[in-house]
């Protein structure tokens, strides 16, 4: 799943400064098992990185961020600067978007690719909601229905996904808005109000994150997970765990492989512990995790039953997190020479067990930075 940022306010820039003396042991190695830097983007001189990865297959893969001025490090992209480069199965290619489709706009609040012929950027301002897509030849720009924007105002969290031309997602509030039939159908999901964005496995198969709301006359401090099967969306209560109190810690990120596999990351600062469901018959559990930890930033389904993680460690260092058939296996963060990576997204690549993974790779100063794309396995 794409999309953690730092928590508990640690921002990258706070950690540049206090750990300035581990982060760099971190990054003097420059190679690890598997993982690979395979894309570098952008300037030190003007700064980049990348805030999304999104992948439909190894043909096809977008990493979307922000080149030079206005660099959010992570949390979206500004349209007018925004730094997009396309994996066609053998190279990367910077794409573009049309000056005059972006003006206006603002920022965008995520990316999805079901296919080379089909990516949507969607975004908001404060007068619309918004999609741009892209048909690998063409941009075209769609404003959304205002009975939609104002049905979104309420809540937090949020994502989008694209299927193909005439399916799409957009979850935003306490609210899902699916594009199919050529038009933009609203499903409001009263049991809950999300504190996430979407982990989609297929176009019957996708997981949202939330709390319930007091729309739905429960506490708003008993979290629920929400599956959608392809005509509705079921919540999978999380009520009977014995769950931190909501003001210390945050449910999330997690990640889905299917409708009986998702793992949810219980961000409890320097104790986090995995959650997963397995289906009604085996319910949840929960799995320690050994390595001393301070929190979890990203997660990605490892196209078996297992989990990858990012990882902020006690000893001031960055490490990919691998959990499967009951075994951690640690891994350092490849960067650029004399540098430190951040990460700011992962996803699977579909019917494979390698994975992607974007953000930014800073000079040990952590005033400029270059645009980077991970990947582990083939």
């Amino acid at each position: 799943m794409t999309r953690r940022r730092c928590l508990a306010g640690l921002c990258l820039a706070t950690l540049a400064a206090v750990g300035a003396g581990a982060l760099p042991a971190a990054a003097r190695d420059q190679t690890a098992p598997g993982w690979r830097i395979v894309k570098i983007a952008g300037s030190l001189a003007r700064g980049a990185d990348f805030n999304m990865v999104v992948t439909s297959g190894r043909g096809n893969a977008w990493a979307a961020g922000t080149d030079g001025l206005g660099s959010e490090g992570g949390g979206g992209f500004p349209t007018r600067n925004a730094l997009l480069e396309q994996w066609d199965g053998a190279t990367w290619r910077r794409v573009r978007v049309p000056v005059r489709l972006v003006r206006g706009l603002g920022g965008a609040e995520s990316i999805s690719s079901s296919s080379a012929r089909n990516t949507w950027i969607f975004g908001a301002n404060a007068a619309a909601m918004w999609t741009l897509r892209y048909n690998r030849a063409t941009w075209t720009k769609s404003m959304l229905p205002a009975a939609i924007t104002n049905a979104a105002q309420h809540g937090n969290g949020g994502g989008a996904v694209t299927f193909g031309p005439d399916n799409a997602w957009i979850i935003e509030g306490g609210h899902a808005f699916h594009y199919a039939r050529h038009a933009w159908h609203s499903m409001q999901l009263s049991a809950a109000t999300l504190i996430g964005g979407l982990d989609p496995v297929s176009a019957r198969d996708m997981w949202v994150l939330g709390r319930y709301s007091k729309r739905a006359r429960r506490s708003g401090n008993q979290y629920v997970a929400m599956h959608w099967n392809g005509s509705s969306w079921l919540p999978v209560p999380m009520s009977h765990l014995r769950l931190p109190a909501v003001s210390k810690f945050t449910l999330g990120p997690w990640a889905a492989s299917g409708p009986h596999n998702l793992w949810v990351v219980g961000n409890l600062l320097h104790a986090p512990f995995l959650l997963k469901w397995a289906g009604q018959t085996n319910g949840w559990t929960r799995v320690s995790i050994p390595v001393r930890t301070i929190f979890i930033d990203g997660a990605a389904a490892d196209g078996s039953d297992g989990i990858w993680l990012y990882a902020y460690l006690e000893n001031g260092t960055w490490a990919f997190l691998h959990y499967q058939a009951g075994a951690w296996t640690r891994y350092r963060v490849p960067a650029v020479p004399g540098g430190f990576t951040q990460i700011y997204s992962m996803t699977l690549i579909p019917g494979t067990h390698s994975i992607l993974a974007a953000g930014t790779s800073l000079a040990p100063s952590a005033t400029k930075s270059l645009a980077v794309v991970l990947k582990y396995g083939r």
